[in-house]
């Protein structure tokens, strides 16, 4: 199935596009997905993501079709879902 993750703010730089499309498989989970994109875009990107034992770092922020998704509680995903990871920007 196919899901769509946009990145913001410093993710985008870090991954070098606003966007990915990925193939997931039935039963797959935000997180699966996540950790996945995690690899792909390696090490810098990944430690900007994920944490050393692979938990989302709490500046990190994930939305599936706008709704915010939490890391320990497992959200399966659906075909052509959206996914919004972003870090907070603050200012004024």
């Amino acid at each position: 199935m196919k899901i769509t993750v946009r990145f913001s703010a410093q993710l985008r730089a870090a991954a070098g596009e606003a966007a990915r499309t990925v193939e997931a498989t039935e039963g797959a989970t935000v997180q699966e997905v996540i950790q996945e994109i995690a690899e792909l875009y390696g090490n810098g990107f990944r430690s900007l993501l994920l944490d050393s034992e692979a938990v989302l770092q709490p500046s990190v922020l994930v939305f599936a079709d706008g709704e915010q998704v939490l890391w320990d509680s497992p959200a399966p995903l659906r075909s052509d879902q959206t996914l919004i990871i972003t870090t907070p920007i603050a200012g004024g």
